[in-house]
């Protein structure tokens, strides 16, 4: 008879098989659908038929961008590193602000305002996307922008007077007066959300590019979150 550990052992294996039947199966291969020529669509109906005319977003890109770089170092499988490779042009070419620096919200060109501002959190799952993306191909232009993308909100974001790094941001940099993440969210210039998805992004920089900048960084953020979360 199997013994309690190995029991459980045993439903743990079963349990992995379907989860990653599930991933590869119908997870996976799903996001290939929103793909465009030029970028991904932004939405699906209820019954997942494609919105064309809703526009993609920043977070939207640079997940699928993590996502499907992960994957690739996992599997090896060449289609998963194809669409990375859409999404880290994508990322590139459409959300790039080459005039200030960092990555625009969305591509709402009806509402440029609001399209066009700087979400912390935003730039944080770039540097997620970007880090993963150079750790699945070496390509050292990935590793730049993230470092580059690193800077400025170290250089824009962080409040030295009080500590903590700020929320949202006109897209010249200047602290934005209406700080919400979304509609339903409250105008807070601090969040923990905000906090955990900086660690988050910064942990997988020092990954792939140990330097003593960022790791500073990331005991400074731990001991924000610490200290005042």
């Amino acid at each position: 008879m199997k013994t309690e550990h190995e029991s459980k052992m045993a439903k743990l294996a079963i349990w992995k098989g379907e989860v990653e039947r599930e991933l590869r199966s119908n997870i996976l291969p799903f996001w290939f659908r929103m793909k465009t020529e030029d970028g991904f669509h932004g939405g699906l109906r209820r019954d997942l038929s494609v919105m064309k005319s809703t526009s993609a977003s920043l977070i939207m890109v640079t997940r699928i961008l993590w996502t499907y770089s992960r994957a690739y170092r996992v599997y090896r499988d060449s289609t998963y590193l194809e669409l990375a490779r859409h999404a880290r042009k994508c990322l590139s070419e459409r959300f790039s602000d080459t005039q200030f620096g960092g990555y625009i919200w969305n591509l709402d060109t009806g509402n440029p305002k609001d399209s066009r501002k700087k979400q912390t959190y935003g730039q944080a799952f770039a540097i997620y996307a970007l880090s993963e993306y150079y750790a699945a191909t070496e390509e050292g232009d990935s590793l730049a922008q993230a470092m580059d993308l690193f800077q400025i909100i170290e250089d824009k974001c962080w409040e030295p007077a009080k500590g903590g790094y700020m929320e949202t941001f006109d897209q010249d940099w200047q602290p934005a007066t209406d700080m919400r993440l979304s509609e339903i969210d409250e105008s807070a210039p601090k969040t923990m959300n905000n906090h955990l998805h900086l660690i988050e992004a910064y942990v997988n920089l020092l990954r792939v590019n140990r330097t003593s900048h960022i790791e500073a960084s990331c005991r400074r953020l731990i001991e924000t979150i610490i200290d005042r979360v």
